[in-house]
Order: C-alpha cells, then structure tokens, then sequence
C-alpha cells in the first residue's frame, strides 16, 4: 500500500475507505514499510484489547476485505469515525 494512504492519529495507523460513496476509518498496523510503500495487517481481538477497546467497540470495527478501494492521501476532515 502506497505510504501516502495512511493516517496516523494518537499513534495508531488508519487507511480510509470507500465504499458506496461513505469513508470510514479504518485502524490498521505497518509490519513494514520503506520510502514509499508500507505491508499493513489487521489487528486481532486479543491485540485490540491490549489497546484498550472494549468488545462492543472491536464489534463494532471495520475491516479491510479484498477490492475495498482505500484512498490515497485522505482528506482527516472528510472520514467519518
């Protein structure tokens, strides 16, 4: 994934996507990266917990799925929470 699509905010990694015209945040770890690009992985439940979000919240997450169009450099205005 292209660096330039990921939003960092309190120290946690975030991509935007589009889906149907909506863009929602979605929280996602860097496992590596260089210049100009970064590999990116979802976190599990056991690793979100760690961060402290309660269940419903881990519930209540968006994930990443195969064809999902994420954005390159997001406007943080735009993406809703």
């Amino acid at each position: 994934m292209p660096k330039s699509s990921i939003i960092y905010d309190n120290g946690l990694a975030y991509v935007a996507r589009n889906r149907a015209g909506y863009l929602n945040k979605i929280l996602v770890k860097v496992v590596k990266d260089n210049e100009n690009y970064c590999i990116i992985d979802q976190y599990n439940t056991n690793e979100l917990e760690s961060l402290n979000y309660s269940l419903d919240e881990i519930k209540a997450m968006y994930k990443i799925n195969e064809y999902d169009e994420i954005l390159v450099n997001p406007s943080t205005k735009q993406i809703l929470q």
